[in-house]
């Protein structure tokens, strides 16, 4: 029922043009989502008023059901918080968007660049074979 209601709430937020982005946080949970998100738009995001608690591992990289960051401009969270309360939709505002900086409370630190080149990076750089002398 929960995952009804957040996708009804999602595709009605989208059409009315008060949610900008929106992913899901099923592939990774909700540091790749956001990671994924930054590098997409070119911006950076500060989440550093999100508190993570003892379990840092599951509040980042959990992959539970029904869980969708999505990004909408100040002026219109009423609205959001709205349609999440009228379908009894449980929400939490993650921090801002903007700058070229990446945080997410006092866990992850980095330029979006530097996010963006180790996404595309990364396996590729890791396959690479050391040359070893014989």
């Amino acid at each position: 029922d929960l995952e009804v209601a957040v996708q009804y709430a999602c595709r009605t937020l989208i059409s009315s043009g008060i949610v900008k982005s929106a992913h899901d946080c099923s592939d990774g949970g909700l540091a790749v989502a956001l990671a994924e998100s930054a590098i997409i738009g070119e911006l950076g995001a500060d989440m550093t008023r999100l508190s993570l608690g003892n379990r840092w591992d599951i509040s980042l990289f959990g992959e539970g059901q029904s869980r969708i960051l999505v990004t909408l401009i100040p002026a219109d969270l009423d609205k959001l918080r709205a349609e999440c309360e009228s379908g009894s939709i449980p929400y939490l505002q993650l921090g801002v968007v903007g700058g070229t900086e990446f945080r997410i409370g006092d866990a992850i630190s980095a330029p979006v660049v530097e996010l963006s080149y180790a996404y595309t990076n990364g396996l590729p750089t890791a396959l690479e074979t050391p040359t070893h002398p014989r």
